[in-house]
């Protein structure tokens, strides 16, 4: 099933019963790389979903090392013990990207001062939910379908009658009766009975599809479904059989039936945040990083040679130990060092976090529905007569290159002040701010982000 490129949807094991190799001067051969590409296949198969918000057919836990669902997406692979044969498949699947060159694991650690603090007890992380796009307004399929025009030929059955001397042939009975049929004019029991033939055009599938629908006579009939699609059936009879009217109509609902299983479910993000914990959503984290290089993801900041180096151990304000992102995020975290001071003077409590994604705090974009997680999380609390004011920020770091692939990231980012709603499930005398920044560039947009944190946060000189 796999060599063929079926769907396998509970695979946990591949068990290699023979013993050759066609390998040479220690490179793989055409079998081993079929192998290896067996492997991938079996390894992309993972058609579940935990979370609502999680997609089906993609895996979700390849670095999230502590995830007990990680079992879910492991493949074992068995084999007789042939050191040979298994270096030359674990280089082809290196080359393949399916294992990691050099794997290192790096380990996340929130520091006992911030797990002992008040804040990390009690105050409040917010994100948005995906949900579903209401389908209430839906009122029937699309209007190209609508109004769509279809032909039908009846098989005739003619014979030919051909010339001794010649390759002409006869056709011995030409006549043809053309019929145009608007879809609410055909006899509902044959309509009916050719609907019965697709799973999909059951009433309670259709409902989902088209919540305003109140019968399958609606759904033949009504012009804003089938109505007023048009069947034209070429006869060679005089007279229409039934049989030729079904079989138009099967052609038909074989087109509508496509057309409904390929409407894809449309999904949008909240504009209420819901509010969970602190210490429910940040923990300790552990996980892998491979081909590390330079000054970029899974280097410690504390050990790369550059002006961004620093040693986060020692800032009250960063609530893990180490920073390991890419260049652009160590260049934010320096930056915010240098801010640091000005905000202590009007914050009585400031906590950045790095918004590692095993698990991330994920955000959905308000109109699609799009998955983002923001680098950065920064938490500003002011103690007030009747509670505190707690800001939560948005930060995304970004490159260059990035700027103009992730803008809609961006937008979102600065709709969220306006759009978000904090909400929580019982009254408490707090408030709650949530806001979204430009994207952090040193080299392009350094100016705009300065002035929107120092006007966000009342930190302007």
């Amino acid at each position: 099933m796999l060599n063929e490129g079926w769907d396998v949807l509970n695979l946990f094991d591949i068990v290699r019963l023979y013993e050759t190799r066609d390998g040479k001067n220690g490179k793989p051969g055409k079998t081993t790389i079929s192998e290896a590409q067996l492997i991938g296949r079996g390894a992309r198969y993972c058609p579940f979903k935990i979370e609502d918000d999680q997609p089906r057919n993609k895996r979700k836990y390849d670095y999230d090392v502590t995830n007990e669902n990680r079992i879910l997406e492991t493949l074992l692979y068995h084999s007789m013990q042939d050191s040979r044969y298994i270096s030359e498949l674990r280089y082809e699947l290196k080359q393949t990207g399916l294992l990691a060159d050099a794997p290192m694991e790096i380990n996340y650690i929130l520091k006992d001062e911030f797990k002992q603090s008040d804040f990390f007890r009690e105050a409040y992380v917010f994100s948005n939910r995906k949900v579903e796009k209401s389908k209430k307004s839906v009122m029937g399929i699309d209007k190209k379908m609508r109004n769509g025009f279809y032909q039908y030929k009846v098989s005739s059955g003619s014979s030919f009658i051909y010339g001794l001397f010649d390759e002409e042939k006869i056709n011995t009975n030409s006549f043809i009766n053309t019929s145009r049929y608007k879809f609410k004019k055909i006899p509902l029991n044959i309509t009916e009975a050719a609907m019965a033939n697709f799973e999909i055009l059951k009433f309670n599938t259709l409902k989902s599809y088209f919540p305003n629908l109140k019968s399958k006579r609606e759904f033949l009939h009504s012009d804003n479904c089938l109505g007023n699609i048009t069947l034209q059936i070429e006869s060679p009879y005089e007279k229409l059989q039934a049989k030729g009217l079904y079989n138009g109509t099967m052609k038909i609902l074989k087109e509508i039936a496509s057309y409904i299983q390929k409407i894809e479910t449309e999904y949008e993000g909240t504009k209420e945040f819901y509010a969970k914990r602190i210490h429910e959503v940040l923990k300790d984290k552990k996980t892998y990083i491979d081909n590390t290089h330079g000054d970029g993801v899974g280097v410690s900041q504390a050990m790369i040679v550059s002006e961004d180096s620093m040693d986060l151990a020692f800032e009250p304000w960063y609530v893990y130990n180490d920073n390991y992102g890419t260049g652009e995020e160590k260049a934010f975290v320096k930056y915010f060092k240098g801010i640091f001071k000005d905000l202590r003077s009007k914050y009585d409590e400031i906590y950045f976090v790095r918004n590692e994604r095993i698990p991330a705090l994920a955000i959905y974009e308000f109109d699609t529905g799009e998955r983002f997680e923001p680098d950065f999380l920064l938490f500003l609390q002011k103690k007030g007569t009747d509670g505190y004011l707690q800001e939560q920020i948005y930060i995304e770091p970004k490159g260059s290159h990035l700027l103009g692939k992730d803008k809609w990231k961006e937008n979102f980012l600065l709709k969220i002040e306006e759009q978000g709603i904090p909400t929580k499930t019982y009254v408490d005398d707090n408030k709650y701010r949530i806001i979204g920044l430009p994207f952090f560039n040193r080299e392009y947009k350094m100016e705009e982000f300065d002035i929107n944190l120092k006007f966000e946060t009342g930190s302007e000189k």
